[in-house]
């Protein structure tokens, strides 16, 4: 099982320079991951403890090579979330 949606990661190819906002669902600390990240060119933005998460920016290229962290479990991107009226 890939640890990301195949178009995503083809957008991600498709623009290594450009800016995307992702949740990366971890396994392990999520505040041990977030330093990680901040150490790495990734912007953390949220640590999402209750989910076992961390929000970032991350440009394409950096995106892709966090795929073969051993401690991602699944790449999603971060889309606003609306409620139904």
């Amino acid at each position: 099982m890939s640890k990301a949606d195949e178009q995503l990661i083809q957008r991600l190819k498709q623009s290594p320079a450009d800016d995307f906002y992702l949740i990366l669902r971890v396994s392990g600390d999520v505040a041990e991951v977030a330093q990680r990240l901040r150490a790495a060119p990734v912007e953390v933005r949220h640590a999402l403890r209750l989910i076992g998460a961390v929000a970032v920016r991350a440009q394409g290229k950096e995106a892709l090579r966090l795929l073969d962290e051993p401690w991602l479990v699944r790449m999603e991107e971060d889309r606003p979330v609306r409620a139904l009226s």
